[in-house]
């Protein structure tokens, strides 16, 4: 079953993620540490967007290939359609669900999800059109739904060096120079100024983010990334630096979370 196709995307596709959208799937599906660990991920945004209703319906935007949304629907049984911008990409996606649609132009109905779900989609849109977004999110959430996500984040030095580093050279995989450079504060900041209320953003990501979660852009990740054991030691590591004050701050990311108001 599908949902419904709306108009044809317009405005953000980028002809690389076409081109990669193969490759971007095996890896991220083939390497068990990769696997284990975006797993633990999408169980991250999971938990923060909430408990569901029975029957409750959730967004997956920006989907890619789809896994979130898979592990979504098994971990809250809920019905979850998976949106992406891509037709190639959305052919490695194996949800239930799908739609092609553009994130600025979502083809649904006003207050149509209990839920929005993004893992890694909201720093590929450009600033300006961050908000037109966050709007159309606001949109299609029913009052009182929450919106869940990771994002890559600049706080830590090291990772705005490893990003000037890889956006030099990985355009081709899709990621752009001019894309949004997000920090925790101003994210919050953001959300808030959107119109969503009960805002949360939290560190999340340390050097299994970094090891783990880039092999379909780095060969010489690979090699780590085979091993389910090293795969659950960082994830056992990063756990407990999420509850130190100061080890926490060198995050590569941050899950995000925030509320569309009760309707009136």
């Amino acid at each position: 079953m599908s949902a419904p196709q709306g108009p044809k995307p317009s405005g953000r596709a980028e002809p690389q993620f076409d081109a990669i959208a193969a490759d971007y799937a095996y890896y991220r599906r083939a390497l068990p540490g990769t696997r284990l660990y975006l797993s633990h991920m999408h169980r991250s945004i999971a938990d923060a967007l909430g408990p569901l209703k029975p029957g409750a319906r959730v967004l997956d935007l920006m989907s890619g290939h789809g896994d979130l949304a898979e592990e979504m629907a098994a971990w809250q049984g809920c019905d979850v359609v998976a949106v992406d911008i891509s037709e190639a990409i959305l052919k490695e996606n194996r949800c239930r669900l799908l739609a092609c649609g553009d994130a600025l132009q979502l083809p649904f109905p006003d207050r149509s999800f209990d839920g929005v779900i993004v893992c890694g989609g909201f720093h590929h849109l450009r600033i300006e059109t961050l908000g037109a977004c966050l709007a159309e999110i606001l949109r299609v959430l029913k009052g009182n739904g929450a919106l869940s996500f990771f994002e890559p984040c600049d706080d830590f030095v090291a990772a705005a060096l490893l990003r000037k580093f890889f956006y030099a050279r990985l355009e081709y995989l899709g990621d752009r120079a001019d894309e949004i450079v997000f920090y925790r504060p101003g994210l919050a900041q953001t959300l808030q100024a959107a119109g969503f209320q009960d805002v949360r953003v939290r560190p999340f990501g340390w050097a299994g983010y970094a090891l783990l979660s880039q092999t379909d852009a780095a060969a010489f990740l690979r090699p780590f990334a085979r091993s389910p054991w090293f795969a659950k030691s960082l994830i056992g590591m990063e756990k407990v630096w999420a509850k130190l004050p100061l080890l926490n701050r060198t995050a590569f990311g941050a899950i995000g979370s925030g509320r569309k108001p009760p309707e009136t």
